[in-house]
């Protein structure tokens, strides 16, 4: 009887400890590439916690994919993620040219009519305040060939958080300004459109700030985890792994897991100062008139 007592109270005392803390911020990342490069979701998480705020994140991706692809998705992947379980926080970002069918020459902006973009966007708002969670759309970046797409991007994606009343991270603004301070620190990849560790991290530190406005960031050392495929599933590593598009990662063997992010303390820093104008930024795009200068337009 003793030992039946014993192994119920061990048993208790696991289950307790398996529960999330009551003050744990839950998380859901809805997107493509851009999320998962570099597991955004799980930096996210490792800094926040490093700086207090207990957090549970997960993602619901697919490579390329707009809102309107995740929401005709037959396997449902990202209705399933959300009705999984109460998520606090919807993080939402689209195809990286709104969905463009046929993409752009590499020397002027082309970004496709966010019509279908917002169409989606209002149904994923919907269901997400279903589930009783915020939903919050990631402004993302103007590629590294074409700074002046920005305009476009944040144009369509401040129009959509307006009408939905719905939170902005805004992203690309935040790139656009470190770019313009610290050229020597890339925030794309080779391929001038995905994110670089610091990329990454930079958009990291934009949900974090937007979310968790209050909470002092906490920096400076290595971030590790498990990198992500294209179908969002976590890669156990044993050797180097090399990917199309990605730079190989450094090894941590004692747990098949990989430097995310890398960056040192003082790159960090410069990013984190950045990082702090988001909430000024979104504040200032809430309350703007989002139209657009004559010479910038969207393409079919």
């Amino acid at each position: 009887m003793k030992t039946l007592l014993i192994s119920l109270f061990v048993l208790c005392q696991f289950v307790i400890q398996a529960q999330p803390r009551k003050d744990t911020v839950a998380i859901l990342f809805i997107g493509n590439s851009y999320t998962y490069f570099n597991n955004l979701p799980a930096v996210v998480k490792t800094i926040a916690e490093r700086s207090g705020q207990p957090t549970y994140t997960d993602m619901a991706v697919i490579g390329g994919a707009s809102l309107k692809r995740h929401w005709e998705d037959t396997d449902q992947v990202a209705f399933k993620k959300l009705r999984s379980r109460h998520w606090d926080f919807v993080v939402m970002q689209d195809q990286s040219q709104l969905g463009l069918k046929t993409p752009g020459p590499a020397t002027k902006h082309w970004i496709a009519q966010p019509d279908t973009f917002y169409r989606y966007a209002r149904l994923w708002c919907q269901e997400i305040r279903k589930q009783q969670a915020i939903p919050c759309f990631t402004i993302t970046w103007a590629r590294a060939y074409d700074p002046s797409a920005q305009a476009l991007l944040t144009s369509a994606y401040t129009t959509i958080a307006q009408q939905t009343k719905a939170r902005l991270i805004p992203a690309g603004e935040l790139w656009q300004r470190f770019l313009t301070i610290f050229k020597q620190i890339p925030l794309h990849q080779g391929d001038g459109s995905h994110p670089s560790q610091a990329g990454s991290f930079l958009t990291a530190l934009a949900v974090l700030q937007s979310i968790f406005p209050n909470t002092k960031l906490k920096i400076g050392k290595p971030i590790m985890g498990l990198p992500v495929s294209t179908d969002g599933k976590l890669v156990d590593v044993s050797t180097q792994v090399r990917r199309a598009g990605q730079p190989s990662y450094t090894m941590y063997s004692s747990f098949n897991e990989v430097v995310l992010i890398g960056l040192s303390k003082q790159e960090q820093e410069k990013l984190l100062m950045i990082s702090r104008q988001t909430g000024a930024i979104e504040h200032n795009l809430l309350k703007s008139n989002t139209i657009l200068p004559g010479n910038l337009t969207f393409h079919e």
